[in-house]
């Protein structure tokens, strides 16, 4: 589509499809050999895999991962037996463009976003006279060609896993066990990406200099922990208790290698290039903690069970590492109770609870950091906060179970949940020298309330009908802040969500748009301007319609009087909402749904089962960003205006 000044806007259509020059089907594969044992006292498993999945992305070679794995479990006598396992696993997969799933490279063209943006006219096969694919095949589109990021360049990512677990358990006696379990998780992945020299992009037409990265990450997991169970039966009454005591312990080390302007084509060494950067990270987390939880049930109709627990992360500063939670619960089983009146509801359950638990943040809240430029100078990141504390979530919940008519069960729950003290990362006024910092800076309050019907209409031996439906509702505000309030969202592509004290959690703000008469400035002649097919107000001029573009070349033209922001306006484009005070931020949206519904439905006849779901989002909004660099590309129905 092209629209200017003077030239109307045009629908292209043409006989090319370029998803079918991008995508190409493909076949996959897996084997697996298994041997396997059970005797008296030890079973064992050993197998090993297979598979390969081609992709579907010409030329792109896909994943292909092999495997092995041990598992062996051994009683060394009735009361004592363990059990380990072990599994190996090595993978190798080529990227498409700048796939970053890889964690440590990136850089270069999107091909799928690009792909996006193609115009069904053009051939992406197309190459210039020098043998290269056309950089910008598309001229109207600001993307690059998709083909020349997946078949110029390379892209792989190779990693190995190993993870091994290993558990001792002791049962002197029926009531009572003690369990240790220790587990370990390695993960060693190298990447490589390469550009070769001389390619041409819509950067540089005339050929890329080149640009190689390597790098190289690794991840470690280990995992303990020990655990003493009781449940014993003492008459009427059944005591349940656990204990718990256990450590996690995380690191991470990662490096990179990079190098940009290749002195000659073919070589592939970072060495060769003009200009190279290299640098490293590393990250180790401590988390201890201790659990104890106790349950009664007294003649299977009143039931109470309550949690404590201690935990310690060294994500936080020396003096907030330790935090302790709790959790209170009961159930009053009405319909096991001698007096009970309604002998068509055979259960009824009233139950409630009340608990407390906490959350983290990310390894770097907590430190200072900077940025070295390719000069040497040292750029301020974001400040660090060694106050950081977890964040405190309340919860109180109600509700009750009921089952009637021997084929009905009925659900409903309403939740209260307070957050305080969450963590924010909160921009920083120009003078403090950092960007922003996390911090414990605002409470949220949410109420949730689900009801859930599930009948059984029909059961047999070879037949079975099962209905469900779902109803449940959700309301989030933020009702307190210790910073002035400020927006987040989609990081680099714009910020839309606002967060702000006494303010829905989830409101979007932004540009508004015109779309009635009332919201022009006072003064303006209203006469001249008619809401068009999208909804939006537009100027049309006196006399004139939203039809009249093409016919009575009104395109390009302008208004002979001005917009609040000084601007006359343009035939047939939508107008920006502005208050009285000038302001143009303005809340456009709300991404919490009025409620949400579904509708479930489980046929079985004999070895044959079919399952169907109906599932609604009633209200709410979406920040439809695709829709966005559409428009900005004129390729929407929102500026295409076809025949108008």
């Amino acid at each position: 589509v092209v629209s200017g000044d003077s030239i109307p806007p045009t629908l292209l259509s043409g006989p090319i499809n370029s998803l079918d020059q991008f995508f190409d089907p493909n076949e996959f594969f897996s084997n697996t050999v298994s041997i396997s044992r059970n005797m008296e006292n030890t079973n064992f498993l050993v197998s090993f895999g297979n598979s390969n999945e081609t992709g579907v992305i010409t030329d792109v070679d896909g994943f292909n991962r092999k495997s092995a794995r041990i598992n062996l479990d051994h009683k060394f006598r009735s009361d004592l037996n363990i059990g380990m396992s072990a599994l190996f696993s090595q993978s190798e997969r080529e990227l498409a463009g700048s796939d970053n799933s890889d964690g440590f490279s990136g850089g270069g063209e999107n091909p799928f976003f690009g792909l996006t943006f193609m115009s069904p006219e053009v051939d992406l096969s197309l190459r210039d006279e020098r043998g290269f694919y056309i950089a910008e095949p598309n001229p109207v589109a600001l993307e690059e060609n998709p083909l020349i990021s997946t078949l110029e360049f390379d892209r792989l990512d190779e990693r190995k896993r190993l993870l091994g677990s290993a558990n001792l358990r002791w049962t002197p006696s029926n009531w009572f066990n003690i369990e240790s379990a220790i587990s370990y998780d390695r993960s060693d992945r190298t990447g490589f990406q390469f550009e070769p020299k001389g390619i041409p992009t819509v950067d540089v037409p005339e050929g890329e200099p080149g640009r190689m990265i390597k790098g190289g990450q690794i991840d470690e997991a280990l995992n303990g922990s020990v655990t003493a169970q009781f449940s014993r039966a003492f008459n009427e009454l059944t005591v349940r208790a656990k204990t718990r005591a256990l450590f996690e312990r995380t690191s991470a080390q990662s490096f990179f290698g990079e190098g940009e302007i290749f002195a000659t084509g073919g070589i592939r060494n970072v060495g060769s290039t003009q200009i190279q950067d290299a640098g490293s990270s590393q990250s180790d987390i401590r988390s201890i903690g201790y659990s104890f939880i106790g349950a009664l049930d007294y003649k299977d109709r009143y039931i109470v069970d309550f949690l404590v627990r201690r935990d310690g992360s060294s994500l936080f500063g020396e003096d907030e590492r330790w935090a302790t939670y709790y959790r209170g619960s009961a159930a009053y089983r009405m319909s096991q109770e001698s007096w009970w009146f309604l002998p068509f509801v055979q259960e009824f359950k009233v139950r409630g609870s009340y608990g407390t638990a906490g959350g983290r943040p990310r390894f770097s809240a907590r430190f200072e950091t900077w940025s070295v430029t390719g000069s040497g100078q040292v750029v301020k990141g974001n400040l660090g906060n060694k106050e950081l504390k977890p964040e405190f979530s309340q919860e109180l919940e109600v509700g009750f179970d009921a089952s009637f008519l021997n084929r009905f069960s009925l659900e409903f729950t309403y939740a209260d949940i307070k957050t305080e003290d969450q963590l924010l990362f909160a921009p920083l006024p120009g003078f403090a020298g950092y960007g922003n910092r996390w911090i414990n800076g605002g409470t949220l309050e949410a109420n949730v309330f689900e009801i859930s019907l599930n009948a059984s209409i029909k059961q047999s031996r070879d037949f079975s009908w099962t209905a469900g439906a779902n109803f449940d509702r959700v309301r989030q505000e933020i009702t307190e802040m210790t910073v002035p309030a400020y927006t987040v969202g989609l990081g680099s592509r714009g910020s839309v969500f606002f967060i702000k004290e006494g303010e829905t959690f989830g409101a979007m703000f932004g540009d508004k748009w015109v779309t009635d008469v009332s919201e022009l400035p006072a003064g303006v002649p209203a006469d001249q301007f008619a809401v068009n097919d999208d909804g939006y107000l537009v100027w049309v001029g006196s006399g004139n319609s939203t039809t009249d573009g093409i016919s009575k070349q009104l395109w390009g033209t302008s208004s002979d009087f001005n917009h609040a922001d000084g601007n006359p306006y343009r035939w047939g484009i939508p107008i920006k909402f502005l208050d009285e005070d000038g302001n143009d931020f303005h809340r456009i949206g709300d991404t919490t749904p009025d409620f949400n519904l579904s509708f479930s439905n489980t046929i079985r006849w004999k070895g044959l089962t079919a399952y169907g779901l109906l599932d609604a989002q009633v209200g709410g909004d979406v920040y439809v960003h695709t829709i966005q660099w559409g428009n900005r590309d004129t390729m929407f129905d929102l500026l295409i205006q076809n025949g108008t």
